[in-house]
């Protein structure tokens, strides 16, 4: 009996260590993950204070281009673009009330890559159109091109799960050799990515939100690392 407490001491100490590895582990692992273009891509959790912290603004800190009229022209209902080899792309409103309804809208010329960025609005949802001017070629985003700090990535995303008339998820893109190749589209099913922000070359940060019984948003925070 003189041994006993010692015994139930160890097996005490052992049982809170193995919950404390338990924990730890349990705490590491991803809260959700994805299947894309065959591969599992794992979601991990982070508060809110990394995600505000982090500054990158991969949609504003492109530079522009004055618009050269020679390769674009914006007219009050079209706009018109030639480039170097290919067809010219042209771009015309149909304002008639309606579900053929469209607009189309000149945002800017962007240095990199030489594309004309131009945003669609439709009856009821929207896009945005990277036309090269190199070839004409037209990329077609979810929402506006956010480039990652390297300039060989682009994220878009869109939240349309409520709705259904917008796409609800992320497109990624990549630059090689001044063309915008498509990497995948990837629609969610569960959730909305609210806001994504470039964490790194290689990971995004997502502002998730997820409804309730009600349909009332609640939001958490998520990393994801996007490109292996």
């Amino acid at each position: 009996m003189k041994y006993f407490p010692v015994l139930l001491f160890l097996i005490i100490s052992v049982g809170c260590t193995t919950k404390k590895e338990s924990s730890k582990l349990t705490d590491s692992l991803p809260i959700d993950s994805l299947t894309i273009e065959n591969r599992t891509v794992y979601l991990d959790s982070i508060n809110l204070s990394e995600f505000e912290t982090t500054h990158y603004d991969g949609i504003k800190e492109i530079d522009s281009l004055s618009v050269d009229t020679t390769k674009i022209i914006v007219k009050h209902d079209t706009i018109l673009i030639f480039p170097k080899t290919g067809k010219k792309v042209v771009f015309a409103n149909d304002t008639i009330e309606g579900e053929n309804m469209v607009t189309y809208k000149y945002l800017k010329t962007m240095k990199l890559c030489d594309v004309v960025e131009i945003e669609v609005t439709y009856w009821e949802w929207s896009r945005i159109f990277l036309v090269s001017l190199n070839t004409g070629k037209q990329s077609e985003l979810w929402d506006f091109p956010n480039f990652s700090p390297n300039k060989k990535y682009i994220i878009s995303s869109s939240g349309g799960l409520e709705s259904g008339e917008m796409p609800n998820g992320i497109q990624l893109y990549k630059i090689e050799n001044n063309d915008i190749k498509l990497v995948f589209e990837k629609e969610i099913d569960k959730w909305i990515p609210t806001e994504i922000k470039w964490k790194s070359d290689s990971t995004i940060l997502i502002k998730r939100a997820k409804l309730d019984k009600n349909d009332n948003r609640i939001y958490d925070y998520l990393k994801m690392k996007i490109i292996q």
